[in-house]
């Protein structure tokens, strides 16, 4: 709901500039935007957490999965937009995926997972909460 409130803000209060963008992300991409990050990324992974069935482990790894898809095809649809919107105005670039973008986010994932890794193996294993520490201590 805040993306489209920002974009009605955008919308009717904004500069040149981000009334293009605007117009651009509820125009030509508005499709792509809304079923990638509203419904894939936002409603349906709600929807199966709210379900009686929602506590199950399927239905928690779809919700992650729905979220974590909305949450690329944000960043990617800011990439996209970035590089549609063209500096005299006249009109919108196509855009092509190219292989440095990939790549990019490869990375940017990579070094993501190994900065959780190296922080979860600084982590004193005397520290843990009590989920996780099964010994009780005397």
């Amino acid at each position: 709901m805040t993306w489209y409130g920002w974009m009605w803000w955008l919308g009717r209060f904004g500069s040149i500039e981000e009334l293009r963008a605007a117009n651009l992300f509820m125009g030509p991409y508005g499709a792509e935007i809304t079923w990638n990050w509203t419904v894939i990324g936002l409603l349906i992974p709600l929807v199966l957490l709210l379900l009686p069935t929602g506590r199950g482990y399927g239905a928690q790894w779809l919700a992650f999965l729905g979220a974590t898809w909305g949450s690329y095809a944000a960043r990617i649809g800011i990439v996209i937009g970035g590089e549609a919107i063209n500096r005299s105005g006249a009109g919108y670039y196509t855009f092509h995926l190219n292989f440095g973008e990939l790549w990019y986010t490869g990375v940017s994932v990579l070094l993501f997972l190994g900065i959780l890794a190296a922080l979860l193996a600084a982590m004193p294993r005397d520290a843990q909460s009590a989920p996780f520490s099964t010994a009780k201590k005397v």
